[in-house]
């Protein structure tokens, strides 16, 4: 080899070094055994933890990210796909599908990474979970803050379908149903599911473009999935979990967007039983603040935790 060829040579080499180190992944994944299943968790950055729960049920972490990153720069951000969903084990017993044990794998998380009292972050379904967190286990819930909270009644969560329904055009019906029966979707392709997923939040965002930076993730196994939610479906018929609020003293942040179709009553409710909370109600927003008001939600989120700081979580 030539002098000037091992000079490229080497050069090549730290080019290649170099594009690497900028293309590594900051996120740290693994799957965890909890509560007999294995669950799919994301880590990213250092700091005070915050434990985000998405929506659903059925969907996964995915859609949060890029959008929440910026909160990195001074927390540690814990994803986790909840049990039977997105990345998370599929094989799960039919008779472990039920609300209890989505809440108690929120609490065997806060236990795997030695967290005294955990940050809940919790959207549309999630903030439901996170309430139900936060009644079942109050003393190791350091903080809540909601994203367009699902009403904890089955009287409120009428009202959001109706709302929903109100929502939606004849043009939005036609396009879901050409989704539902195009070939890829009969197939359980993600892509498709995704699609449709998409289109289904459209009418519920208030600048309907950003549906698109939504990353909505599936598998192969989308129809096992709904199988398996559907035996928790059995045990939410009726509910009110709003009285038992009472017992939960941490503070709350319960944002809501005025374009949502979720019923404005549900996060009201929530602020008027959560003696320790504020309500932010956001103009020209729907049912995702975290995508459509960052400029609002992030601010207001870093001065509630810096409020509320002199609690230390180990």
């Amino acid at each position: 080899m030539t002098t000037k060829a091992l000079w490229i040579f080497i050069l090549n080499l730290m080019l290649f070094d170099i594009l690497s180190a900028q293309e590594k992944d900051p996120f740290k994944s693994d799957t965890l055994l909890i509560n007999g299943t294995k669950l799919f968790v994301k880590t990213v950055g250092e700091g005070e933890p915050l434990l985000f729960i998405h929506g659903g049920p059925g969907l996964s972490h995915d859609y949060f990210l890029p959008h929440v990153l910026p909160l990195s720069d001074k927390f540690k951000l814990i994803f986790y796909d909840q049990r039977a969903t997105g990345r998370s084990d599929i094989k799960v017993d039919s008779s472990h599908m039920s609300i209890d044990y989505f809440v108690d794998d929120i609490e065997s998380l806060r236990k795997h990474y030695h967290i005294n009292k955990i940050n809940l972050i919790g959207h549309s379904w999630g903030g439901f979970l996170a309430a139900l967190y936060a009644i079942k286990y109050p003393k190791t819930t350091k903080s809540l803050v909601f994203w367009d909270s699902s009403p904890l009644s089955s009287h409120l969560r009428n009202v959001m379908i109706e709302n929903q329904k109100s929502k939606v055009t004849k043009e939005d019906v036609a396009n879901n149903l050409k989704i539902m029966r195009s070939e890829e979707f009969k197939r359980g392709d993600p892509a498709e599911i995704a699609r449709l997923y998409k289109a289904i939040f459209k009418p519920s965002v208030f600048i309907q473009k950003l549906v698109y930076k939504l990353n909505f993730y599936f598998n192969q196994n989308y129809n096992q999935t709904q199988y398996l939610l559907g035996f928790m479906y059995h045990s939410m018929v009726k509910y009110d979990y709003y009285p038992k609020l009472k017992k939960v003293k941490a503070p709350a942040l319960i944002f809501f967007g005025n374009y949502d179709p979720m019923p404005i009553e549900s996060s009201e409710e929530l602020h008027n039983r959560l003696t320790n909370s504020e309500l932010i109600i956001l103009k020209d927003c729907g049912h995702f603040p975290f995508l459509e008001k960052p400029q609002e939600v992030f601010p207001k989120m870093r001065d509630f935790y810096q409020k509320n700081s002199s609690k230390k979580t180990k």
